[in-house]
């Protein structure tokens, strides 16, 4: 349980900085793959946390890299609420990826929403 955490842990800090550049996650399907290898020696799952707008693109090279849990920001449910909060558009990459991660047999997924 440890090692799964701690590796789920550092997986979702990692991913989430490749996401949140230009870099469009490619160095977390490497990581994803490389981690993916550690299955062998008891890693249970991996993990990503995410803002989603990104993820659809990619989603399926992770699954099959070995990503096993998602965990998807949604700030608002509202559009126009959602591009004022995270100043840019991208509310529908966003509900689009959550779809795409729903039509995949992933362990889990998670939306994280906050109520304000």
């Amino acid at each position: 349980m440890f090692i799964n955490l701690t590796f789920f842990v550092i997986l979702a800090i990692l991913c989430l900085s490749i996401l949140q550049t230009n870099y469009c996650h490619s160095g977390s399907l490497s990581l994803a793959a490389e981690l993916n290898q550690l299955k062998k020696n008891g890693l249970q799952t991996i993990g990503l946390s995410t803002n989603g707008i990104v993820l659809a693109k990619k989603l399926s090279k992770l699954h099959q890299a070995g990503l096993d849990n998602i965990n998807i920001s949604l700030d608002t449910l509202i559009p126009a609420k959602f591009e004022l909060i995270t100043r840019r558009k991208g509310w529908d990459r966003v509900i689009h990826s959550m779809n795409e991660a729903l039509e995949m047999d992933f362990k889990n997924i998670k939306v994280i929403y906050l109520i304000v």
